[in-house]
């Protein structure tokens, strides 16, 4: 190996002699042509002797370079003095003018050796100069092409001229497909007077740095952060811009989720601190509600216990504490069912159930109530096949002729349940009736897939309704009507009171029954209605045929079924 190292500098000095000898054997070459062109042809060139010679030292000098052309030049001197002195008289010696002619020609040819040196070494320059910018070039554009960021080279009209391959791949369209489009068709939501505020900064030479948004070939976003060098003419006019465009596209989507986890954060906070204020709220209602009906308790024990009293004030007295144990009895059941529902702790024994016959029952239980605030109630069979009323309305004081037609209504059920469902949704439309005011039951067969159209081949479902002449609901709060603890305002609570569990308890129990329940209101003071809707039991034969089988368990849900 060393020895080849020591080798090189040989071999450099071999290959260089080589080329300069070969550069003066050609000027050699070229004067002997000349020469021997000139001996031929004597006759015709006897006053311009030195015309092929001119040729020789040219064509050495741009062959060879300066060096060949002198010895061009030198050796056509020698040539014409010694192999022409018949041609021109003896031309050194014997004329001066001729002298003078071989003076002038080695002037010219010395000049012309010199033109053509200097042409040659120019033509090399530039040979070295072209070669070193088209491996500049190559290197730039591969720095280019390689380049993280998309380059994108537009011209005055914000044509493209030019984009790298990592703008190709950024976009995903083709070069081709790129170079047809201007910079606004690539860009997503944008408006005329924006790209011509952008176009008018770039013309004022303002360079930028903006976030953008461009529609991807998939149609998928890209956001980039772009930076503009406008670029001008030497004359000072606009002549396009340089954009350099780094993906931020994983940063915006990081952004957006965090934004997003930021607003759930908030709102999971506003809602821990609205239920907080619930909790408080409730805490002070509970109170309040659960102490109402001791007062009255106490008192008249205590009245009871220190005086004698007439049997009618004795008799309203027990009456009194009746009413406010069984309220307050009511208080601590719709507690204990609020937390046997979280708890997922309900269970139903059900049974083929009379709905009528349930509604009765309801109604009979709130009957008291209803004539302390004389409202009206009214109950009322409606056979939607026959499309007419088959039992008229009626207060809730003679209830002794609905048995004719209630073989029609069974659902599977718990009698407890259901009564309590309907007992909820009476005393809460006779709380929020004022006085005077009608309170009207309506129950129904219909079918959820065409609603008044019946066919066998549907499910039937049991409708019951409960229409009130009452306060009525706002809309906005009819979403949250069947929530725990909820009730409109704080006004509601302080003029009506109640916890504001009885209809989420009713929800809950509808929904176990595979029912649903809904409110509606048309506003403020247009009363409201509840409607329950559980599914109809139609084969009465079946069922009874039924009724001693075997309890079936299901653990799952916390039901036990009996039919």
């Amino acid at each position: 190996m060393a020895y080849l190292i020591n080798l090189w500098p040989i071999r450099q000095l071999y290959h260089l002699s080589r080329d300069r000898l070969t550069r003066y054997i050609v000027a050699v070459i070229s004067v002997v042509v000349a020469l021997l062109l000139t001996l031929l042809l004597q006759s015709l060139v006897k006053s311009t002797v030195f015309s092929l010679f001119f040729a020789a030292v040219t064509f050495s000098a741009w062959y060879g370079g300066l060096g060949a052309g002198l010895l061009a030049t030198i050796l056509s001197v020698l040539a014409s003095n010694f192999f022409l002195t018949p041609v021109a008289d003896n031309l050194v010696l014997r004329h001066g003018a001729n002298l003078l002619h071989l003076v002038l020609f080695s002037i010219v040819a010395l000049l012309i050796s010199s033109l053509n040196a200097a042409l040659r070494v120019a033509r090399q320059r530039a040979e070295a100069n072209l070669a070193k910018l088209q491996l500049s070039e190559e290197r730039y554009r591969h720095i280019v092409d390689t380049a993280y960021e998309g380059i994108w080279l537009l011209n005055a009209q914000l044509r493209t001229e030019y984009v790298n391959q990592r703008l190709v791949e950024m976009l995903g369209y083709g070069m081709e497909d790129i170079s047809d489009r201007s910079f606004n068709e690539l860009m997503t939501e944008t408006v005329e007077n924006e790209v011509e505020a952008i176009l008018a900064q770039w013309q004022q030479g303002r360079r930028q740095r903006f976030d953008c948004r461009f529609s991807t070939q998939d149609g998928s976003n890209l956001w980039v952060i772009v930076s503009t060098t406008p670029i001008f003419t030497d004359w000072g006019d606009f002549n396009g811009v340089l954009l350099m465009l780094s993906d931020i596209t994983e940063r915006k989507l990081a952004e957006a989720e965090r934004n997003q986890l930021l607003e759930r954060e908030q709102s999971a906070r506003a809602e821990a601190e609205a239920a907080n204020r619930s909790k408080d709220e409730f805490l002070a209602i509970l109170s309040h509600e659960l102490r109402s009906p001791l007062n009255p308790i106490l008192g008249w024990a205590e009245i009871l216990q220190s005086k004698k009293l007439d049997r009618e004030t004795t008799n309203y007295a027990l009456q009194t504490i009746e009413r406010n144990a069984k309220l307050q009895t009511k208080l601590i059941e719709d507690l204990l069912d609020v937390s046997r529902i979280i708890q997922d702790k309900i269970t139903l024994d059900l049974y083929p159930i009379n709905l009528a016959s349930t509604i009765e029952s309801a109604v009979e239980m709130v009957r008291l109530i209803a004539e302390e605030k004389a409202i009206f109630v009214s109950f009322s069979v409606i056979d939607l096949e026959k499309r007419n009323e088959l039992l008229s309305s009626h207060t809730c004081l003679s209830l002794n002729n609905f048995k004719t037609s209630s073989k029609k209504y069974y659902v599977l059920g718990d009698s407890k349940r259901l009564h309590q469902i309907l007992c909820n949704l009476l005393s809460n439309a006779i709380k929020f009736t004022l006085q005077g005011g009608r309170v009207d039951i309506e129950l129904s067969i219909i079918s959820l897939l065409e609603k008044y159209e019946l066919t066998d081949s549907t499910q039937k479902f049991a409708q019951i309704q409960v229409k009130d002449t009452g306060i009525g609901i706002k809309p906005e709060f009819i979403p949250h009507v069947f929530e725990s603890f909820r009730q409109a305002d704080n006004a509601t609570t302080r003029n009506f009171g109640g916890l504001g569990l009885g209809l989420a308890i009713v929800r809950h129990l509808v929904e176990l029954h595979s029912g649903t329940v809904e409110a509606q209101s048309m506003g403020e003071g247009q009363g409201a209605t509840f409607i329950v809707r559980l599914p109809l039991l139609q084969d009465r034969e079946e069922i009874e045929k039924n009724h001693h089988s075997k309890a079936l368990s299901r653990k799952d849900s916390g039901l036990i079924l009996r039919k």
